[in-house]
């Protein structure tokens, strides 16, 4: 089967993160169901209770870190190989599609974060 190349997008939501283990947002049991975490995520958390919010943001960034790839990452990853591939994400696992060698260098080609990027260590 003679395949041409192709310019495939990914538009990834929280399903992908969750996959991974990630806590999400708003699912059931996301991480806004914790009025904790929801006070800790604030900006009056930030400057009432700067080190509960700075160990609130460091517990999730941690989290990130230990993060495996899922069957989604790998897939998009094989897909690469033959096609240019853009992923267009909100998740928090950004550094995930980094670890599958999806073409972000330096100037992040082929990954548009659209949000979550606070997590992304530089």
């Amino acid at each position: 089967m003679d395949m041409t190349r192709q310019h495939i997008v990914f538009l990834t939501g929280a399903g992908v993160s969750a996959e991974s283990g990630l806590s999400t947002f708003r699912g059931k049991d996301g991480m806004w169901t914790n009025e904790e975490w929801v006070h800790l995520a604030s900006t009056d958390a930030l400057y009432n209770e700067t080190q509960k919010c700075l160990d609130f943001y460091n517990w999730r960034r941690k989290q990130l870190s230990e993060v495996e790839p899922n069957e989604a990452h790998k897939m998009i990853a094989e897909l690469e190989k033959e096609h240019e591939v853009t992923v267009i994400t909100q998740n928090v696992d950004a550094p995930v599609y980094n670890m599958m060698g999806q073409r972000v260098d330096k100037s992040q080609k082929g990954l548009v974060i659209y949000k979550g990027k606070k997590y992304v260590n530089k």
